[in-house]
This record gives C-alpha cells, structure tokens and sequence, in this order.
C-alpha cells in the first residue's frame, strides 16, 4: 500500500507540474481541485531540486485525505 501512495503522489505532482505549462483554465473541476491541493503543499519546479520530500509531503496528504469524498464533493458542487 505505501508504493501505491508513493506512485500516486508521483503522478500527481507530474501532471501539476504538466498543468503549470498549460492553460490551467482548460482543467476540469476535479483536476483543477487536485492541481490546487498539490500546489498548496508543493511549488511547482523552476529548477533543479530533490523531488523525494515533494512526493513524501504529497503521500501524507493522500494518506490523511478522503480524497473521494472530496473530489465528489467537488465535482458536485461546480456541475
């Protein structure tokens, strides 16, 4: 179970980091509330750093997280 939070975090914070290059207008709602969630824990990256401590804060916030719930709760207010 903790490889799978570990490569989540990891996909996550790639596709953040993906979504910094694009028009973050062009996000769902429930892609827009995970970009925002990742970005309140993690800035997105300018330049070259150890990414480990990035992931590890992103793995604890999914592991304390509903994400689920949050995310339905999200996409159910905004449709």
């Amino acid at each position: 179970m903790e490889n799978a939070y570990s490569v989540l975090a990891i996909e996550s914070l790639c596709g953040a980091q993906a979504a910094d290059f694009r028009d973050l207008q062009l996000l769902g709602h429930g892609t827009k509330w995970l970009y925002d969630e990742c970005r309140k824990l993690v800035p997105a990256v300018k330049a070259d750093r150890v990414l480990s401590h990035d992931f590890d804060k992103i793995a604890a916030w999914m592991k304390q997280t509903d994400i689920a719930s949050a995310m339905s709760e999200v996409v159910k207010i905004q449709s």
